[in-house]
C-alpha cells in the first residue's frame, strides 16, 4: 500500500506551509507514514500504533525536498509515481505573474527521472489535479494555479510519448476525467475524491466515490464509480500508441 496526502489530510483547506506550520507539517508526514506502515504490516496489529511510535518516525525525505514522494514498479511495465502536493506548496501571491511552489524544484527533477525507464505506463498520482474541476462550486487546488510547475510537469510528460501517462488525482469531492489534450494525446487524468464528498453540512456520504484503476497485460481499465452516473466514467487506455 502506498497513499500521499491532500490537503485535509494536512494542515487545512489549500493551506500553504510558512514556517509558523513547519512543525504541525513534519507531525502530518510521521501520522501518514505511520498509517501506511501500519497497513502494510502482516498480519495487522490487534492495535493501532500510538502517537509516541508516529514521534519517533523520521521524517525522510523532507529535507531532501522529496518529502512523501515514492515509487513502485507494478510488475514490469507499469511504474506508480506517488507525488507530494503538500509539503512544499506556497500560499499563492495575489498577482499571478510571481511564481509559487507546490512540488517544489528537487521534487520537479525527482519525477522527471522516475518518467524515464522502459515502463509502458506510469501512473502518477497526486493529491492536486493538473487541470481546474469542471463542476461549478468545487474547483479544487490544481497545479494549473501554479503555472510555472505545471507547464514543467506538461513538458515532462511531453517527453515521454512512448508510453502512456495517467494523472491521477482527488481534492474535487466528485468524480472527473477530463478529455484528451491535442498536445498531450499519451496523457490522460483522472479524479476520485473518496470521503469528503458533501456539498452541505452532514451531507458527506451521498456520493460514494471510488475509483478503480486495473491494470492488464495490454492496458489499463480505469472505472469511476458513484451514485451520480454522469460522473463516472469506464474507459480503456491501451498501451499501445
Amino acid at each position: 500500500m502506498l497513499g500521499t496526502v491532500d490537503d485535509h489530510d494536512f494542515l487545512g483547506n489549500d493551506q500553504a506551509v510558512s514556517r509558523r506550520l513547519q512543525a504541525k507539517a513534519a507531525w502530518a508526514r510521521r501520522l501518514h507514514r505511520q498509517f501506511i506502515q501500519a497497513c502494510n504490516e502482516k498480519p495487522l496489529r490487534a492495535t493501532y500504533p500510538s502517537l509516541n511510535e508516529a514521534a519517533s518516525i523520521e521524517d525522510v525525505g523532507f529535507a531532501q525536498g522529496l518529502g512523501l514522494a515514492q515509487s513502485a514498479l507494478l510488475g514490469s511495465d507499469v511504474k506508480l509515481i506517488v507525488l507530494d502536493n503538500r509539503s512544499y506548496a506556497e500560499k499563492l501571491p495575489k498577482d499571478p505573474e510571481q511564481a509559487a511552489t507546490c512540488l517544489g524544484p528537487a521534487q520537479l527533477q525527482w519525477l522527471a527521472g522516475e518518467l524515464v525507464g522502459g515502463q509502458r505506463v506510469s501512473i502518477v498520482a497526486s493529491g492536486s489535479t493538473l487541470r481546474k474541476g469542471p463542476r461549478k462550486g468545487v474547483r479544487g487546488s490544481p497545479l494549473s494555479d501554479f503555472g510555472q510547475e505545471l507547464r514543467l510537469i506538461e513538458r515532462l510528460y511531453a517527453a515521454q510519448s512512448h508510453q502512456r501517462i495517467l494523472h491521477i488525482a482527488g481534492d474535487l469531492h466528485h468524480n472527473c476525467f477530463w478529455p484528451v489534450q491535442p498536445q498531450l494525446p499519451h496523457v490522460r487524468e483522472f479524479a476520485s475524491s473518496g470521503i469528503g464528498t458533501g456539498w452541505e453540512p452532514f451531507a458527506a456520504y451521498t456520493r460514494k466515490n471510488f475509483g478503480l484503476i486495473e491494470v492488464q497485460s495490454s492496458g489499463l481499465r480505469v472505472r469511476l464509480l458513484g451514485e451520480e452516473p454522469d460522473w463516472n466514467a469506464d474507459e480503456w487506455i491501451s498501451h499501445e500508441l
